[in-house]
């Protein structure tokens, strides 16, 4: 763990550090900062420790942050002020009350979730024309590259001659970040001459699956916790927006073709009809339209041919070079899809999922000598296959993968047995390990 210097709280103005009240874990490798969408993963795990106390600190963290911003920020740096990250505070908070029944608390946060919201909605939020509710996208207004990689984002925009288009690029490119999925095929032009390249950056363009299920389900556990705290008039008002913006993801985002959802092209008109790993984020959140029926996820996901990699399930089925494309995976959209499938009662494919996942990090680990990495590659039968791609190397940790093979052996964990090296092994779950958690100073 680590708690901001007293040197960083002193005398703010000479560090990039934005003091934190509290300790906080951080992703490891390179990544020395609380960031904002690792930081649920991540508290997924300690709640698996019964680290109760250290979750409630983060929430804290994050809330001061809301109560600072009027946002979450990407991660606690100055640089990163000018985007969000996927708005998952409410999730931690959930998943906080769930595990310790902290009415308290939840009464004390409920300032923050409603921040957050409004945030999302007055900055991220448009209105489609005879579509029920607002839906969202990512969006960052720039004046240049981004600090944390000024080289890479200049070079992206070396075609460009109009200082207004750079801009919009470069608020294209932060807006990837700002969705977590830096950087993906998914935010990438496929026409003219950079096509498929980071100079073809058009997040802004883009109305994603995954962003607008968080929201919606983000609606639906507020109201699940105003009533939680006994505030009718709040819940109901939540509930009320949950089922419009249901309504409205059906609406957009449904195709009843292919039978799954899809992120939704604002220029074209039309769907980005796509295999992505973020495609099946409704599932999980609880946004899905009356009278669905899951076994249509589950017949896309057999079709897609995905579920023949002997990892688990790649971020997308394009070999861009981008991190968060084939063959990489990873744990947080894992996760999701994993609880999506489980939570509609696809009980045997989520397992199955869950095996292959916690089976290619278990022979990592074993392999590179106790190692945990922050992105994997799904497709190679070499089971010590790490991740990459993207602008640095595959960093090792590593927060949110940790976080979720803690949660899904908390889960699966007497029903997981496979073999490696031909050697039959059974998962067992032991927390010993991982309840003495030295803190160190951030600057």
């Amino acid at each position: 763990m680590i708690q901001v210097s007293d040197r960083v709280i002193a005398d703010p103005q000479k560090f990039s550090l934005i003091p934190l009240p509290k300790p906080f874990v951080v992703p490891g490798g390179r990544f020395r900062e609380m960031y904002y969408w690792d930081s649920f993963f991540t508290i997924k795990g300690l709640l698996a420790s019964g680290m109760y106390e250290t979750v409630r600190g983060m929430i804290e963290n994050m809330g001061s942050l809301i109560d600072r911003f009027g946002y979450v920020p990407n991660g606690n740096r100055v640089y990163y002020l000018n985007r969000s990250q996927p708005p998952l505070l409410t999730w931690c908070l959930w998943a906080y009350y769930e595990a310790t029944k902290d009415r308290d608390f939840v009464l004390s946060g409920t300032r923050w979730f409603e921040k957050e919201f409004h945030f999302f909605q007055a900055q991220k939020s448009i209105q489609l024309p005879g579509v029920i509710s607002r839906l969202y996208r990512y969006y960052v207004v720039a004046i240049g590259p981004r600090p944390e990689s000024y080289r890479e984002d200049v070079e992206s925009a070396h075609h460009i001659e109009d200082p207004i288009e750079k801009q919009r690029l470069w608020g294209d490119i932060a807006a990837a970040a700002e969705s977590g999925r830096d950087f993906s095929s998914r935010w990438f032009s496929q026409d003219g001459p950079v096509a498929g390249k980071m100079g073809s950056t058009r997040t802004s363009s883009i109305l994603p699956v995954d962003l607008n299920a968080i929201i919606c389900g983000n609606l639906r556990l507020m109201a699940i916790l105003y009533e939680v705290i006994g505030d009718v008039v709040s819940a109901k008002h939540c509930q009320q927006q949950f089922e419009s913006m249901r309504q409205a993801i059906h609406q957009v985002f449904w195709n009843e073709t292919h039978g799954c959802w899809f992120d939704y092209d604002i220029v074209r008109g039309d769907h980005v009809n796509a295999y992505m790993d973020t495609n099946f984020f409704p599932l999980f959140t609880g946004c899905t339209h009356d009278g669905f029926d899951p076994r249509k996820i589950v017949s896309y996901l057999t079709t897609s041919g995905v579920l023949a990699f002997p990892g688990g399930l790649p971020s997308s089925l394009i070999a861009s070079g981008q991190q968060w494309d084939f063959p990489n995976a990873w744990a947080p959209t894992t996760w999701v899809v994993i609880q999506g499938l489980r939570v509609s009662g696809q009980h045997e494919l989520a397992r199955q999922i869950a095996e292959k996942w916690v089976k290619r990090n278990y022979s990592m680990w074993i392999n590179s000598g106790g190692r945990m990495f922050e992105k994997y590659n799904v497709a190679s039968h070499n089971f010590n296959a790490a991740g990459g791609g993207g602008e640095y190397e595959v960093q090792e940790g590593f927060g949110w993968t940790n976080g979720v093979i803690l949660d899904l052996l908390l889960i699966y964990g007497s029903d997981l047995t496979f073999k490696i090296d031909e050697t039959s092994i059974t998962v067992e779950q032991n927390w010993d390990q991982f309840n003495q958690v030295p803190i160190g100073v951030a600057t």
